[in-house]
């Protein structure tokens, strides 16, 4: 049988976040590099952009989630 563990998984701030800062700035970065390498033809179509930056957007947003619950974890003292 499943069950929640009793502990968080991630349970000191700085791996909160650089796992957060990780998660935006790889999204980022691999939304910079379509809009750098995509054909003109490409780009000139309407929903380029979105069709770029949607599927980025749950990735984004879980780097802020681990960014805010960062602020509420422990700071490591090993």
């Amino acid at each position: 049988m499943i069950r929640e563990p009793d502990e968080q998984v991630i349970n000191d701030r700085f791996t909160a976040k650089v796992l957060g800062l990780v998660l935006i700035v790889f999204s980022l970065l691999i939304d910079a590099s379509f809009f750098m390498f995509s054909t003109p033809e490409a780009k000139a179509k309407s929903g380029f952009v979105l069709i770029v930056l949607l599927p980025s957007l749950p990735f984004i947003a879980g780097g802020i989630v681990l960014l805010r619950r960062a602020e509420k974890l422990k700071e490591d003292d090993d």
